[in-house]
Protein backbone atom coordinates (compact mmCIF):
# COMPACT_ATOMS: atom_id res chain seq x y z
CA UNK A 1 0.00 0.00 0.00
CA UNK A 2 1.27 3.02 -0.95
CA UNK A 3 0.97 6.32 1.60
CA UNK A 4 1.07 9.73 0.05
CA UNK A 5 1.92 13.02 1.80
CA UNK A 6 -1.27 14.41 2.12
CA UNK A 7 -2.41 10.85 3.17
CA UNK A 8 0.27 11.06 5.95
CA UNK A 9 -0.44 14.52 7.16
CA UNK A 10 -3.59 16.26 5.92
CA UNK A 11 -6.16 14.44 7.92
CA UNK A 12 -3.87 14.57 10.60
CA UNK A 13 -3.33 18.30 10.71
CA UNK A 14 -7.21 18.60 10.28
CA UNK A 15 -7.96 16.37 13.08
CA UNK A 16 -5.51 17.62 15.92
CA UNK A 17 -6.86 20.95 14.74
CA UNK A 18 -10.32 20.22 15.56
CA UNK A 19 -9.57 18.35 18.88
CA UNK A 20 -7.47 21.94 19.67
CA UNK A 21 -10.69 23.54 18.92
CA UNK A 22 -12.64 21.55 21.35
CA UNK A 23 -9.87 21.91 23.88
CA UNK A 24 -10.06 25.89 23.52
CA UNK A 25 -13.73 25.03 23.95
CA UNK A 26 -13.88 23.46 27.21
CA UNK A 27 -11.01 26.16 28.58
CA UNK A 28 -13.81 29.02 27.69
CA UNK A 29 -16.48 27.17 29.96
CA UNK A 30 -13.40 26.24 32.57
CA UNK A 31 -13.06 29.99 33.01
CA UNK A 32 -16.60 31.47 32.64
CA UNK A 33 -17.45 28.94 35.40
CA UNK A 34 -14.65 29.06 37.72
CA UNK A 35 -14.52 33.22 36.87
CA UNK A 36 -10.31 32.44 36.23
CA UNK A 37 -8.85 35.90 35.32
CA UNK A 38 -8.33 35.30 31.46
CA UNK A 39 -4.93 36.76 32.01
CA UNK A 40 -3.27 33.93 34.24
CA UNK A 41 -4.06 31.24 31.54
CA UNK A 42 -2.97 33.69 28.84
CA UNK A 43 0.50 34.03 31.04
CA UNK A 44 0.84 30.48 32.03
CA UNK A 45 3.97 28.51 30.51
CA UNK A 46 5.59 25.19 31.60
CA UNK A 47 9.06 26.54 31.73
CA UNK A 48 10.82 29.98 32.10
CA UNK A 49 11.92 30.16 28.29
CA UNK A 50 8.56 29.24 26.99
CA UNK A 51 6.70 31.57 25.03
CA UNK A 52 3.24 32.84 26.80
CA UNK A 53 -0.20 32.04 24.94
CA UNK A 54 -0.29 35.74 24.95
CA UNK A 55 2.98 36.35 22.85
CA UNK A 56 1.43 37.69 19.82
CA UNK A 57 4.53 38.88 17.79
CA UNK A 58 6.84 36.49 16.24
CA UNK A 59 9.96 37.54 15.09
CA UNK A 60 11.21 35.90 11.34
CA UNK A 61 13.78 36.19 9.52
CA UNK A 62 12.71 37.23 6.43
CA UNK A 63 15.43 38.22 3.24
CA UNK A 64 17.80 39.07 5.85
CA UNK A 65 15.65 40.95 7.96
CA UNK A 66 13.83 40.40 11.06
CA UNK A 67 10.17 41.04 10.68
CA UNK A 68 7.76 41.31 13.32
CA UNK A 69 4.03 39.87 12.95
CA UNK A 70 1.36 39.21 15.42
CA UNK A 71 -0.13 35.74 15.14
CA UNK A 72 -3.19 36.47 12.27
CA UNK A 73 -0.69 39.08 10.73
CA UNK A 74 1.75 35.55 10.44
CA UNK A 75 -0.96 33.52 9.80
CA UNK A 76 -2.09 35.76 6.80
CA UNK A 77 0.45 37.77 5.39
CA UNK A 78 3.07 34.71 5.56
CA UNK A 79 2.15 31.38 6.58
CA UNK A 80 -1.17 31.48 3.83
CA UNK A 81 0.90 33.07 0.96
CA UNK A 82 3.90 30.53 1.48
CA UNK A 83 1.44 28.02 0.90
CA UNK A 84 -0.09 29.18 -2.23
CA UNK A 85 3.29 30.07 -3.58
CA UNK A 86 4.63 26.46 -3.52
CA UNK A 87 0.98 24.99 -4.35
CA UNK A 88 1.21 27.16 -7.57
CA UNK A 89 4.36 26.53 -8.13
CA UNK A 90 4.09 23.10 -8.38
CA UNK A 91 1.12 22.86 -10.29
CA UNK A 92 3.04 25.49 -12.98
CA UNK A 93 6.17 22.88 -13.25
CA UNK A 94 3.81 20.13 -14.15
CA UNK A 95 1.57 22.11 -16.12
CA UNK A 96 4.32 23.69 -18.13
CA UNK A 97 5.75 19.90 -18.16
CA UNK A 98 2.73 18.54 -19.67
CA UNK A 99 0.68 17.36 -16.54
CA UNK A 100 -3.14 17.26 -17.90
CA UNK A 101 -4.22 19.98 -15.28
CA UNK A 102 -6.11 22.87 -15.21
CA UNK A 103 -7.97 24.73 -13.20
CA UNK A 104 -10.40 23.21 -11.65
CA UNK A 105 -7.62 20.61 -10.49
CA UNK A 106 -5.87 23.80 -8.80
CA UNK A 107 -9.00 25.11 -6.81
CA UNK A 108 -10.63 21.92 -6.36
CA UNK A 109 -14.24 21.97 -4.67
CA UNK A 110 -14.15 24.95 -2.53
Amino acid sequence: MTLSMYQASVPRLVAILENLSAILDKAQAHIDARKVDVAVLMGARLALDMYPFSKKEVVLPVAGHETRYTGLQLLLGHSMPNVYFHVTTAYNILRHNGVAIGKRDFLGQP
